[in-house]
C-alpha cells in the first residue's frame, strides 16, 4: 500500500511544480506567494495555540528562512527550465543529510552513501548536459537564485530538526504559515504591488486577498483564545497526572476532551489521556485516543502503549503488529524491542523472544543511557535463562 501512496504523493509534487510554473508565467511571484500562503493558513487556522513568547521567536527565524527559500525557489522556476530547477531541487535533502553529519553527528550506512554519490553524480551530469540548453551555472541569474533556495530550505530543514524536538509540529506548521504570510504581506507593502503584466494590478483581486489576510488573523486570535483557555483547565488537572493520581484524574481528562474540541487536536493531551484510561484498566477506550493522537504525532510511544494495552487484553498479534510500527517509525530506539521480546516471552514464544533480544543486543542505541542499560542488561538475563550465552 505505502508503494502506491508514496507514487501517488511524487505524482502530486511533481503537478504542484508544473502549476507553479504556471502560475508565475504571467503573475508576481510574491502575488503567488502570498495569495497560496494566505489561503493554507486559512486552513490551518484550527489548529492555532498558545506558546510562550521563545517559541514565537523561534517561529519567526524559521519564517524568515522558509520566506527567503520560497520567494527565490519561485523566480527560480520563472527564469530556468522546470527540468533543471526539479532536479536541483532533488539535491536538497542530500545537504541535509551532509550537514547533519556535521551538526548532529548522525551516520550513514553503505546504501545511505551510495545514494549521497549517486545525487552528486547527477548534478554533475545536469551541469554538463544545462550547458547544451544554454543554462550555465557560472552565469545564469536563474541558478544563482536556485542556490538560495536550497540553502535556505536546507538551513530551514536543520532548524525543524532543533525546534520540533520543543513544539508540536502542527504548532510550528501553523503559526509559521501565518507569520510567512506577514513577511510576505510587508515585502508587499515595501516593494509594491508590481506585476510584469498586470493581472495581478486588479483591485478587487488585491481586496480579496487581504481580506482573506484579516481573516485569518482575527480567527488564529480567536482560536487561541479558546486554547488558552482549555489549557489553563488541563493545566490544573495535570499536576494530579504528574503526581499518577489516576483514577480521579481520568474523569476530569474525559470532560475537559468533551468540552474542549481544540484539546482533541492536541497530540500531548490525547496521549495523557489515553495514559489514564490504559492505567485504569479501560484498555479499549485508551487505544482509541491513543491511535487518534497517532494521527497527528510520530512519536512512536503511542504506538509503544497501543501494544501494551493490547497485551493487557491478550491480543497478541495486535500488541506485536503496535510494537513492530513503533520500531519501523524509529529504528534507532530500543525499547519497542525490549517490550516486543518480552511480549514473546511472556506468551511462550520463546524462540522469537530470542532473536529478537538479539536484535537489541546486536543494536548500538543512538544515545547511551541507564535505562538502555537495564534492558540490554534484562536481555542478556533471559537470553542465558533460554540455554544461549549472552557476550
Amino acid at each position: 500500500m505505502w508503494i502506491w501512496l508514496t507514487l501517488f504523493s511524487a505524482i502530486l509534487l511533481g503537478s504542484y511544480d508544473i502549476v507553479k510554473k504556471q502560475a508565475v508565467k504571467s503573475n508576481s511571484v510574491l502575488w503567488v506567494l502570498f495569495g497560496a500562503t494566505a489561503l493554507s493558513t486559512l486552513f490551518l487556522t484550527p489548529f492555532f495555540s498558545p506558546g510562550p513568547p521563545e517559541d514565537h521567536l523561534r517561529l519567526m527565524a524559521k519564517a524568515v528562512l522558509v520566506s527567503l527559500s520560497w520567494i527565490s525557489g519561485l523566480i527560480a522556476i520563472k527564469l530556468l527550465p522546470l527540468t533543471t530547477v526539479s532536479t536541483i531541487k532533488a539535491s536538497r535533502p542530500m545537504f541535509v543529510v551532509l550537514f547533519s553529519l556535521i551538526i548532529f553527528q548522525e551516520k550513514l550506512n553503505l546504501l545511505q552513501w551510495a545514494g549521497v554519490l549517486l545525487v552528486i553524480a547527477a548534478l554533475l551530469l545536469l551541469g554538463r548536459s544545462s550547458k547544451k540548453e544554454g543554462v550555465t551555472f557560472t552565469s545564469n541569474k536563474g541558478l544563482a537564485w536556485m542556490v538560495v533556495s536550497v540553502l535556505t530550505g536546507v538551513a530551514s530543514a536543520l532548524y525543524d530538526k532543533h525546534i520540533l524536538g520543543l513544539m508540536e509540529p502542527l504548532f510550528v506548521q501553523s503559526w509559521t504559515n501565518l507569520y510567512i504570510s506577514i513577511i510576505l504581506a510587508l515585502v508587499l507593502l515595501a516593494f509594491g504591488s508590481w506585476s510584469p503584466r498586470g493581472k495581478w494590478r486588479s483591485r478587487g483581486w488585491h481586496a480579496l486577498l487581504w481580506a482573506v489576510f484579516a481573516l485569518i488573523v482575527l480567527a488564529g486570535a480567536r482560536q487561541a483564545r479558546e486554547k488558552r483557555q482549555a489549557e489553563e483547565r488541563w493545566q490544573e488537572e495535570q499536576t494530579y497526572y504528574q503526581m499518577e493520581i489516576y483514577e480521579g484524574t481520568v474523569d476530569n481528562y474525559r470532560r475537559l476532551y468533551r468540552e474542549c474540541p481544540v484539546l482533541r487536536q492536541d497530540p500531548r493531551f490525547l496521549f495523557e489521556y489515553g495514559q489514564c484510561l490504559s492505567k485504569t484498566g479501560r484498555y479499549g477506550e485508551s487505544n482509541s485516543v491513543l491511535f487518534e493522537g497517532s494521527r497527528r504525532s510520530a512519536d512512536p510511544m503511542f504506538w509503544n502503549i497501543m501494544g501494551k494495552n493490547y497485551q493487557a487484553m491478550h491480543a497478541v498479534e495486535e500488541a506485536e503488529a503496535c510494537f513492530r510500527k513503533a520500531y519501523d517509525m524509529v529504528p534507532n530506539r530500543l525499547y519497542p524491542l525490549y517490550l516486543l521480546a518480552n511480549l514473546y516471552f511472556s506468551t511462550g514464544e520463546a524462540e522469537k523472544g530470542v532473536a529478537v533480544a538479539w536484535q537489541l543486543l546486536d543494536q548500538e542505541p543512538k544515545v547511551m543511557s541507564d535505562a538502555v542499560r537495564e534492558m540490554k542488561a534484562e536481555m542478556k538475563e533471559k537470553i542465558g535463562r533460554f540455554g544461549q550465552v549472552a557476550p
